[in-house]
């Protein structure tokens, strides 16, 4: 009516009376429809339709005067005047209408995926709100629906619930739905009833708000990439931007990267003492609590080794009485085994019950997961659960725990392995070969010292596979890290030097020094690198491409990711000698000169793992096959010996390494069935040690290396020296005489409490910040830990969440809440 007042006092100067009429009757109109729709809405007592009905009456005089300009411009004054004065009436008394907001959560578990936007909608006098439980079934082995349940009756008290048949939702329409299962009938295990498929929920609002269920620690599962319901929302939460990938890209339009509301619930929680049952309280005492969580996910995937790990847990928490354990299995544990693994049923309700019935700890099936997060101290289970993150959040250590390692191998100690040991001052050094941790133990002691943990602890297998020492100095030779350390036992210090374009894994397979420089023989990089010590920089010396003219490949594809060397690696003097694992080159190079040349040695089909040199000779041992070959230097003259001890048995990858001492070489093998000795002359016997175990056997599932030994070398005495995959045993052998003593090699536990906390860290790409179960990491010395855990610990653990979550401050829901309003009312 404004824009049409405008255009009137226009059309009255042109004198198009007509026009100006037809205004006025549009405007009459509209006055007496808005005055009729304000009695009918808001009854008698407003002032606006007697403003509107004298307006109306200024409507009709002006149309008496159109002709006398000077009095239609009074008119049309009085009429703007009259037509504000009814707009402020107008907003006294008409109020805004409501936007409805459903929120549809299925199990009361899960109503903290909600909970904070809730809260905020609710706070927003705009807004009226619903809560409304929707029913679920399990799924029957065949597919079918089973048992129907609804949960509306276990919500928290403070959240009015709506009886999900006693709401319309397509009668009633509301403006905006929230829900948090974007499956449809996509999941083989449950289903929400079929009248809350995303596909209908689609056309029972105006603007549809997918939420997940679950929160994550910067990766999401890869079933999780595509549903149907992210094609029918109009918006999609996610928790943080490192997250959109993981969807398909026709959505990334529709996401929203502004945290999640689970976190918000344990962040904004006020402890009231009110929530924790009474009973917890009491088996507690004044004991950490550790909520012991298991998920779906692990039982699926391991089965009887899963349910196996649990009864173990059990035993754990039962000789323990310095803690409490919670069991929290997932709440839809029994369904999912039911509907996919019912022949694990049985045995999971057995372990239920020997839990609740022994009183083992605290059994928690409660609704409101928050309460028992803030419960606990810390937290045990699997990374694939939501629920490790929730104590992320918070600080609270987490330890992830390895289905495949059973009841602690000993009593109060772990067994270590390496790959190679280093002699200096009467004592053998090595690196373990699950971490960075640096071991010395002198040749007759069966005591392992820890000496370090490396100038940053790192956990990972395999970081160095050779370790060489000089000068009260010790280097290691990365193979899946990407430097070299060098260490001062006298003074514990460390350096460490960046490897250029270092590989993930593989680096380097071995390792020599001369005068001042470290070199370093790669395994799947493309240099040599010479360390120099005194300046700690690194010279590169490409070869791989030396390799080209020699390499012709087998259709085998195995062979192309073997290594350009592995133990094939001798010293003389200022000559290295590389014996290829590709090809049947022997590669030369002067680290005087930085010369290289190369010498076939034996059938051109031949490589070779490993070499060692007799004082005369070169003898080397096949890597894809079982040949040995003994080669003078001086004269390039080789002899293949393939005249195997009766019972011999192997036709490729047989040998592990072969060395020399007291005029014989020792071949340990890799899948062969026995060591060979060998002598000068070539002539084969099985090197009768007296071993307790059978070559290829194991202890136990435990012990899993695949080759049959981790390494072998000479030392300066002439003792040889290798370990075992059997058991992880050192052999000491004496290889004149036929005799061998075995040394088990553990660590104690105790060792390493002080330094337990350097364990913690990201563990892999889900897991910002947590403690990985293994044999060096047990889950007694985590509990040994939680009688005093590390501040700084809890701060980093925080701080590495902050990096994979947005708004991590508690706002998160309000922000969900503000940013659907904006969107939808724009």
């Amino acid at each position: 009516m404004n824009e049409a007042h405008v255009i009137l006092k226009k059309q009255l100067k042109k004198k198009n009376y007509a026009v100006a009429n037809r205004l006025l009757e549009d405007c009459q109109a509209c006055a007496i429809k808005v005055g009729t729709t304000i009695e009918q809405s808001e009854g008698g007592g407003t002032d606006a339709v007697p403003i509107l009905e004298e307006y109306c009456e200024m409507v009709y005089q002006l149309s008496r005067s159109m002709d006398n300009e000077k009095e239609s411009d009074k008119f049309i004054k009085k009429l703007q005047k009259q037509l504000n004065k009814a707009t402020n009436s107008l907003r006294d008394y008409i109020q805004e209408e409501k936007l409805q907001i459903v929120f549809l959560p299925d199990k009361a578990s899960m109503w903290d995926s909600l909970e904070s936007v809730w809260l905020a909608a609710k706070e927003d006098k705009g807004c009226d709100v619903y809560v409304i439980p929707i029913p679920y079934f399990d799924r029957n082995p065949d597919g079918s629906f089973g048992e129907m349940h609804y949960e509306g009756a276990q919500y928290p008290d403070y959240v009015p619930i709506t009886d999900w048949q006693e709401y319309n939702l397509e009668q009633r329409h509301p403006d905006v739905i929230y829900f948090i299962n974007p499956f449809d009938d996509c999941n083989y295990a449950t289903s929400v009833h079929p009248y809350f498929y995303s596909e209908k929920l689609r056309t029972f609002t105006d603007w549809l708000v997918y939420i997940p269920y679950y929160c994550s620690g910067g990766s999401q599962a890869k079933h999780f990439y595509e549903l149907p319901a992210y094609h029918r929302a109009d918006k999609i939460i996610a928790q943080s931007p490192q997250l959109i990938r993981y969807f398909t890209p026709e959505v990334y339009q529709k996401i929203a990267a502004l945290g999640t509301p689970k976190f918000d619930k344990v962040l904004n929680y006020e402890h009231e003492r009110s929530q924790v049952p009474e009973q917890w309280r009491r088996i507690a005492g004044d004991r950490p609590i550790i909520m012991y969580n298991t998920s779906i996910a692990s039982i699926l995937s391991y089965e009887m080794q899963a349910l196996a790990k649990i009864k173990s847990i059990f035993r754990l928490a039962q000789r323990r009485t310095d803690v409490v354990v919670l069991w929290r299995p997932h709440p839809l544990i029994k369904s999912v085994l039911k509907s996919m693994r019912p022949e694990l049923l049985k045995e999971f309700n057995q372990l239920e019950r020997e839990f609740i019935d022994h009183k083992i700890g605290i059994y928690d099936d409660t609704s409101d997961l928050t309460v028992s997060v803030m419960f606990c101290d810390a937290y045990i289970g699997e990374e694939t659960s939501s629920v490790v993150h929730l104590f992320g959040v918070l600080g609270k250590p987490a330890f992830l725990l390895n289905m495949t390692i059973p009841e602690k191998i000993g009593d109060e100690k772990t067994p270590l392995h390496f790959y190679d040991i280093a002699e200096l001052n009467g004592e053998l050094w090595f690196s373990s070969g699950k971490n960075s941790a640096l071991y010395s133990i002198e040749k007759d002691s069966k005591e392992i010292v820890l000496q370090s943990l490396g100038p940053t602890f790192i956990k990972k297998n395999r970081l160095f596979n050779k370790i060489v020492s000089q000068n009260d100095r010790i280097f290691l030779i990365p193979y899946n890290h990407n430097a070299i350390w060098d260490y001062h036992p006298d003074s514990g210090e460390w350096s460490s030097t960046v490897i250029k374009n270092a590989l993930a894994l593989g680096n380097f397979s071995s390792g020599c020094l001369d005068k001042d420089s470290v070199y370093m023989i790669p395994a799947q990089y493309d240099y040599i690198v010479e360390y120099d010590i005194q300046s700690q920089q690194c010279y590169y010396y490409e070869i791989r491409s030396k390799f080209k003219k020699y390499e012709t490949f087998p259709t085998d594809s195995e062979t192309e990711r073997d290594p350009l060397f592995f133990n094939g690696v001798c010293q003389q003097d200022n000559l290295i000698l590389m014996a290829s694992a590709r090809t049947n080159q022997v590669f030369e190079f002067n680290t005087d000169t930085k010369a290289l040349t190369s010498y076939e040695v034996g059938k051109k089909e031949n490589n070779y793992w490993g070499m060692a040199y007799d004082g005369e000779n070169y003898w080397l041992i096949s890597n894809r096959g079982k040949a040995i070959v003994k080669w003078n230097y001086q004269t390039g003259h080789f002899m293949e010996y393939n005249q195997f001890p009766a019972g011999f048995s192997g036709e490729t990858q047989c040998f592990f390494n072969i060395v020399y001492s007291n005029g014989y070489l020792l071949v340990f093998p890799k899948y062969s069935n026995m060591i060979l000795k060998i002598d000068k002359n070539g002539n084969m016997t099985l090197a009768d040690l007296g071993l307790p175990y059978q070559e290829g056997a194991r202890k136990s599932s435990s012990y899993n290396w695949s080759s049959n030994y981790y390494f072998s070398k000479t030392l300066q005495d002439e003792t040889v020296m290798a370990m075992s995959a059997y058991d992880n045993s050192l052999l000491h052998i004496d290889v004149k005489n036929e005799k061998c003593k075995l040394r088990q090699c553990f660590v104690d536990e105790n060792a390493w409490l002080s330094v337990i906390a350097r364990r913690f860290g990201k563990c892999g790409e889900n897991i910002p910040f947590a403690c990985r179960e293994n044999h060096d990491a047990p889950l007694s010395e985590f509990i040994e830990y939680m009688a005093k855990p590390d501040e700084k610990i809890r701060k980093n653990q925080i701080q590495a969440y902050r990096e994979v979550i947005s708004n991590m401050d508690g706002t998160c829901g309000k922000k969900i809440h503000q940013m659907v309003m904006n969107e939808f009312r724009s």
